[in-house]
């Protein structure tokens, strides 16, 4: 099993569909942007800190924030274009 599984999983499954629904729902991209920001660079921080010796519930922990930050941003990409060009922004 791969090291980023915890990042993969949580990113791709649990949070792109659902925030998608909630920018749509609220109709503000803004804050989810401000989130995605603060998560992805207090994980990014977390993950430097990493060291052969640390425990492997913290490594998934700050990949699970990691994941958490980059799937409240991807919302903002796919909720941003029309319909018919929708996955021409989800592949950028």
């Amino acid at each position: 099993m791969s090291s980023s599984f915890p990042f993969v999983m949580v990113y791709v499954c649990c949070l792109t569909n659902p925030s998608d629904n909630l920018v749509e729902r609220c109709g503000y991209y803004l804050p989810f942007m401000l989130t995605c920001g603060v998560l992805n660079a207090i994980a990014c921080g977390l993950l430097s800190l990493l060291s052969p010796t640390t425990p492997t519930s913290k490594w998934v922990g700050y990949q699970i924030l990691l994941g958490i930050g980059r799937g409240l941003g991807m919302s903002v990409v796919s909720t941003s274009f029309s319909e018919e060009k929708k996955s021409l922004g989800d592949s950028l």
